[in-house]
């Protein structure tokens, strides 16, 4: 063994301990290949390597080889096609089995390498099913067919059991700024625990030291110092390592040029001569023409070699190319440097290969520039010659002939996200970032394309000056996610429609759109009127479009007082089909429809306006605080509109700007009013007195029933609370569970009257409409029964009317739910009884006060809202104000004198009391039976009508009973009472003997007293 093989050998020795040991290597003064020397070449040799040997033509094209993976198959031809292939060219038919026939797969990518004679056609990667199967692909071209070797495609369950990292490298070694060996390319393998191959799973590659190598998300490694780096690849949380040497670089050329140029006078000579650099080593003094060889060169070219100095030498070429026609260029020609004119080279050096280009003698023209044009996104600049072009030197010595002046400024190199292509006679720069402005140009330098004839760009080109232009805001609503430059006038003042950001809005003659920032302080005030240019990335929130800018420099006023754009007049009817209000959402709209109400209290900066046209379709208008005073507004009034068209989710709402837009209407239009009733089918239930529509009636697909009232169930959201149980506590909780409880029993019930997809008639109220937008109506099935009436009846509602309401009506409910009390049933259970009216709990729990007056319809007199419990629940008729019940001929109800209990224990037996009230002073006993007192005298309620629980220092109001003595116990008997206070509990009152008796049912302490025997005493 030669001492230089025995110097590689222990030189790879000591690499595997480096890399077992993980520490990094010295610094060598020369380091060497790992392969075996190359065999001295000898002066006689004539053949080139294997890359580069001349293609011999075969006597028939065919398809010569198949491969194929999941998603990819690479096809070599027998020779190279007179044209160069395309897609069509190509038929490719895939079958999943023995059973199964072939199928047409479609190509999505197709890349022809004419050097390799290669095709490569991607296609969409083949989905796995339940089970593993093998693919098999066939590819019918040129008159020639060939099948692949099958792959597998693993079943979408597939799961990754370990990883193992495959190098597409001869070694794992590299070298540090190396053309040839700076860098490898590692390929991670998942398997399931069967051994197979798992396809389609992410890689996540990282390095232990990106100082030493680096490794990108496509496997790549790159060397950046001398040292060890561990490779990882981590695949569904398995781990492969790969161990990666760097080592010093070894010797290595480079060369002035990548491409020669037939000379102009179009001989087959070449007049250009090639350096060569020798880097990381140095030459020989002593230079041997036979120590330099080109490789490749064509018939009739020959050369000489002068060494320049210790690290260059020049290649001049001489004699004239016997085909120098333009097809007759070369690609694969090379130098190559014996080892023995290079200082430590430990083989021969081989160049980077370089083309020689020749030009079609009948064509000697170069490339003329016609002109530049910019695209409509002031993008793409696009240079036209008069003849198809093609590189002249490599893609980034391109990108550096290329400077752009943006605007009038001076010439700038291209940027990292620019992007340079050719195609046929057009030179497309692709910029990341638009031009803006009047004075746009592009330069390209001379000598970097040619047209098909090798003939090169004599002149520097410079374009005319290029005007960016401004898309319409409809074009540029379309580019989502994309920073654009847009203009247009502003329709509304910031400040009535921002609420402290800047949100308002902007339109041109083809759309309109929100401009918007979360803050609003480093912007300008903008005004309606202002015309703005505005640069911005356009995004979507809420389903409403808007261009978002980075700064407040985005924003250029470039004039005010414009004339703003006239609204489009637009029906509510209009406004309900989604496509055509989608086409005016940013823009200025107007409209008449019927105000329905005006809140009381704005949510979230605003109030929400209810409106309806004649055919009752609604439409929402969105007012802010700033903007309009909604103390001015008369609800049932017919109004014009005007304002923005915006968007909340799937909601279109106009946004009034001021008070005029808002206009009451001179002539008033009659107040709409629906038909008797109308078909619809159930989509779903919500809750006991609410359901969905699957198709809307009056434009509404919410239904709230009418004349009746359940039980809520919306406060408590626990999904396993269980509405079975009976609560009955006095505390807020236990209220809060007896409302669930009871609402969701409505609800299951009102389940069991209709179901999803059911057909039911809709008789809307009189005012169909509430302010929330829901439908309110009664509901009648096919058989004629009246779903509202039927939940009153069984007991699962309350009666619930507000005025105006039909005596025939009234009365049905009356019965209804006067039947349903008797029966003691659903929620008027003595046992289980709802412990607040829906009305009663909705007010308690929102923190309201009740606010409707309650009339009596047998005695047509009417109390104030808080009094509703001295009308019994089948006489209640609810009215909106004061002022409703009395024109609708109501009287206000006398004032009734309260009795002491002293003055009711006075009153003979079996006589009805009208009202009193007292403290309570026991618990409840088993007979629910409890003892009250005033400052007077106490009284025993005995098994009371209302069942509800109480406790000492509770005040009741009894608004209904029986006076009655039984063993000598005054007592009211059938007591209908509420809970209207709380208290102190009462103190014990000390008593003598001698007055036991008057104070009878009242707290006592008996002074002075002596216990003779036990007596089971009631007092």
């Amino acid at each position: 063994m030669s001492q230089r093989k025995r110097y590689l050998k222990w030189l790879n020795v000591f690499m595997i301990l480096c890399m077992v040991c993980s520490f990094s290597l010295p610094v060598v003064v020369q380091a060497a290949e790992t392969s075996e020397v190359q065999e001295a070449l000898t002066p006689q040799e004539t053949s080139a390597p294997q890359d580069v040997t001349q293609r011999v033509k075969q006597k028939k094209l065919k398809v010569q080889d198949v491969s194929a993976v999941n998603g990819e198959v690479t096809i070599t031809l027998s020779d190279i096609p007179e044209d160069t292939p395309e897609p069509e060219d190509f038929q490719l038919s895939v079958k999943g089995g023995l059973l199964e026939g072939w199928s047409s797969l479609e190509a999505t990518d197709f890349a022809w390498d004419e050097s390799s004679k290669t095709a490569r056609i991607q296609f969409e990667p083949i989905k796995g099913g339940e089970l593993d199967k093998r693919v098999t692909v066939r590819v019918d071209a040129y008159g020639s067919k060939k099948t692949a070797k099958s792959f597998l495609v693993q079943a979408t369950s597939s799961k990754v059991f370990a990883v193992k990292i495959e190098n597409l490298a001869d070694d794992n070694i590299l070298e540090i700024d190396s053309a040839l060996d700076g860098s490898l390319t590692l390929k991670a393998v998942a398997y399931d625990i069967r051994g197979r191959e798992v396809e389609g799973k992410a890689v996540n590659w990282s390095s232990s030291d990106r100082r030493v190598a680096s490794v990108n998300e496509e496997g790549v490694v790159t060397a950046k110092a001398i040292g060890l780096a561990i490779i990882q690849a981590e695949v569904d949380h398995r781990i492969a390592l790969f161990p990666v040497l760097v080592k010093k670089p070894g010797p290595s050329l480079s060369l002035s040029a990548s491409s020669l140029h037939e000379s102009d006078a179009n001989d087959g000579g070449i007049s250009d001569s090639l350096l060569v650099e020798l880097h990381h080593a140095k030459f020989l003094p002593l230079f041997l023409k036979s120590s330099v060889q080109v490789k490749g060169l064509p018939e009739g070219l020959s050369y000489t070699a002068k060494l320049e100095s210790e690290d260059r030498l020049r290649i001049t070429f001489l004699g004239k190319a016997v085909k120098h026609e333009a097809k007759d260029s070369v690609d694969h020609v090379y130098v190559i440097v014996k080892h023995d004119m290079v200082f430590g080279a430990l083989s021969h050096l081989v160049s980077p290969k370089f083309s020689i280009n020749f030009k079609d003698s009948k064509n000697t023209k170069a490339p003329v520039y016609l002109d530049a044009k910019l695209d409509e996104d002031n993008k793409r600049i696009t240079l036209r010659f008069d003849d198809e072009i093609t590189l002249a030197v490599s893609e980034e010595a391109l990108r550096d002939a290329i400077q752009t002046a943006r605007n009038g400024s001076d010439f700038i190199s291209l940027t990292e996200g620019d992007l340079v292509s050719i195609k046929g006679q057009s030179l497309i720069v692709t910029l990341a970032q638009g031009l803006r402005g009047n004075d746009n140009k592009i330069r390209l330098q001379a000598n970097t394309i040619q047209n098909t004839a090798g003939n090169l760009l004599t002149e520097t080109v410079v374009s005319e000056s290029l005007a960016a232009s401004i898309a319409s805001i409809a074009d540029l609503k379309q580019r989502v996610n994309e920073v654009v430059t847009l203009q247009g006038i502003v329709t509304a003042d910031n400040a009535s429609l921002g609420g402290g950001k800047l949100s308002t809005y902007i339109q041109d003659e083809t759309a309109g759109i929100n401009l918007f920032a979360s803050k609003w302080t480093s912007y300008p005030d903008l005004k309606e009127g202002d015309l703005v240019q505005v640069t911005g990335k356009i995004v979507v929130y809420k389903n409403l479009t808007e261009i978002i800018p980075e700064t407040s420099e985005d924003i250029v006023v470039v004039s005010t007082g414009n004339q703003v754009p006239e609204a489009k007049s637009l029906t509510v009817a209009q406004l309900n089909q989604a496509a055509l209000a989608e086409k005016y959402e940013g823009m200025l709209i107007s409209s008449q429809a019927f105000l329905l109400s005006v809140p009381n209290s704005e949510s979230g900066g605003g109030y929400n306006l209810r409106m309806i046209d004649e055919h009752f379709q609604g439409m929402t208008v969105r007012v802010m605080k700033e903007s309009i005073d909604v103390a001015q507004l008369t609800a049932g009034k017919w109004y014009q509109v005007e304002g923005v068209l915006a968007q909340y989710n799937d909601l279109y709402q106009i946004l009034p700007r001021k008070q005029t837009d808002l206009l009451l209407l001179q002539d008033q239009l009659p107040t709409p009013q629906p038909k008797e009733a109308y078909p619809s089918i159930v989509k779903d239930v919500v809750d006991g007195d609410t359901i969905h529509l699957s198709q809307p009636v009056l434009g509404v697909d919410t239904v709230r029933f009418v004349n009746m009232d359940t039980a809520e169930t919306y406060h408590i959201k626990d999904p396993n609370f269980d509405y079975t149980q009976v609560y009955n506590g006095t505390d807020n909780s236990s209220k809060d569970k007896n409302q669930k409880a009871h609402g969701e029993r409505a609800k299951q019930h009102l389940k069991k009257l209709i179901a999803p997809g059911d057909s039911i008639t809709i008789k809307p109220a009189s005012t169909p409409i509430d302010a929330y937008g829901r439908l309110l109506a009664e509901v009648i099935l096919p058989d004629g029964r009246n779903v509202n009436l039927e939940m009153v009846k069984d007991g699962y509602a309350s009666m619930y009317i507000i005025w105006p309401v039909k005596d025939e009506t009234f009365k049905q409910y009356a019965k209804a739910v006067k039947e349903a009390k008797q029966a003691g049933i659903g929620i008027w259970n003595a046992q289980d009884p709802l412990s607040e009216l829906p009305f009663e709990f909705r007010a308690r729990e929102q923190k309201k006060v009740l606010s409707r007056p309650v009339g009596d319809a047998g005695t047509k007199f009417y109390v104030q809202p808080l009094e509703f419990q001295k009308v019994a629940v089948e006489n209640r008729v609810f009215f909106n104000s004061t002022q409703e019940a009395e024109q609708a001929g109501y009287t206000l109800a006398p004032t009734e004198e309260k009795h002491g209990l002293s003055t009711i224990r006075q009153l003979p037996d079996k006589t009805p009391i009208v009202t009193a009230t007292g403290v309570v002073s026991t618990v409840s006993d088993s007979r629910n039976s409890f003892y009250i007192q005033d400052d007077k005298a106490g009284i025993l309620v005995f098994q009371p009508t209302t069942q509800t629980q109480v406790k000492p220092g509770d005040v009741i109001t009894i608004t209904k009973g029986l006076k009655d003595t039984y063993n000598g116990e005054v007592e009211i008997m059938q007591a209908e009472f509420s809970i209207t206070g709380t208290v102190n509990e009462p103190q014990a009152i000390s008593v003598e003997a001698s007055q036991l008796i008057k104070k009878q049912g009242m707290l006592i302490r008996l002074a002075e007293a002596t216990v003779s025997r036990s007596l089971l005493v009631s007092l």
